[in-house]
């Protein structure tokens, strides 16, 4: 814990029984939202996190921990060779497939969170996107977009449902654009802890993309401000659910990404709140 504290100041100071749930909503044409369903994706994430023999039977304590989330059968689990660090699995569940993107958890991952500079998006002029976080979900596009693939052939008409929490929520947000960019169609994106990915013309792409795209912030979660927007035009994609102030209730934020009346209005970050999405510790247990 300490040394994410340390990380996470370094990285700022570098780039300058739940009962009823009660949900405000402004902004719905996309697929139905309920704490439940943000629960399910929640595990999904949080299962990333687990070593490959856990995954591989859908052992880890995540995968088990909530018995009304359905069980994920993996079909492939991916990880690049030291010096990269991305990490995460395929699979599918009865009403979808799953594609789901490990977060900072090794020296790797760090690395790539700072580097921070930007890189043309291709084939959208004006887009750039963080330059660690693209070439980091690059470095497993191909496996990713063939094993998507793979089980869509199995299952035409499941949705495919790409989450992650922190980093692995940025390499989500690239992988559903480039399941897109590949015909695979009916691609949602369910987030948790998401840092900027890119700037407001590539965010503006993402939004007209991805029809289904909801990313969790909790609270005053230190993550969702990085980097900073004053900082080579940064800027989130949409849809914002915010949880104000409990793991309870939250907010649907209208806009494109960025609302000065959500997350935006927060201006003291929490690193402990990075870690407890719908109140649930992600970093003990493990698996």
């Amino acid at each position: 814990m300490q040394f994410i504290t340390k990380v996470l100041l370094l990285c700022i100071v570098v780039i300058a029984t739940v009962p009823c749930v009660s949900a405000e909503t402004t902004d719905v044409t996309q697929a139905p939202i309920s704490w439940d369903i943000l629960r399910a994706h929640l595990m999904y994430a949080y299962a990333a996190y687990c070593p490959q023999q856990y995954l591989q039977n859908w052992s880890c304590y995540w995968c088990r921990n909530v018995s009304s989330v359905p069980s994920v059968t993996v079909t492939q689990l991916f990880e690049t060779d030291q010096g990269v660090g991305t990490y995460g699995y395929v699979g599918h569940e009865p009403s979808s497939i799953v594609v789901s993107f490990r977060g900072s958890a090794s020296l790797e991952n760090w690395l790539k969170n700072a580097e921070f500079w930007q890189t043309t998006y291709p084939g959208v002029p004006g887009a750039a996107v963080h330059y660690g976080f693209y070439t980091g979900y690059m470095a497993v596009s191909t496996v990713v977009v063939n094993a998507v693939k793979a089980v869509r052939s199995k299952y035409p008409s499941l949705p495919v449902k790409v989450t992650g929490h922190s980093l692995g929520a940025a390499f989500a947000t690239l992988c559903a654009l480039d399941l897109l960019q590949h015909g695979v169609n009916n691609v949602q994106h369910w987030t948790f802890g998401q840092p900027r990915v890119g700037n407001q013309a590539f965010a503006n792409y993402f939004n007209s993309q991805v029809t289904t795209r909801y990313r969790t912030v909790n609270q005053n979660d230190l993550v969702p401000h990085v980097p900073p927007s004053s900082l080579l035009g940064y800027y989130h994609v949409a849809t914002e659910v915010w949880f104000p102030s409990n793991y309870q209730s939250y907010v649907i934020c209208p806009g494109s990404g960025e609302d000065p009346n959500c997350s935006d209005s927060d201006k003291i970050y929490s690193i402990e709140m990075h870690l407890m999405y719908l109140g649930y510790d992600q970093k003990n247990p493990q698996c």
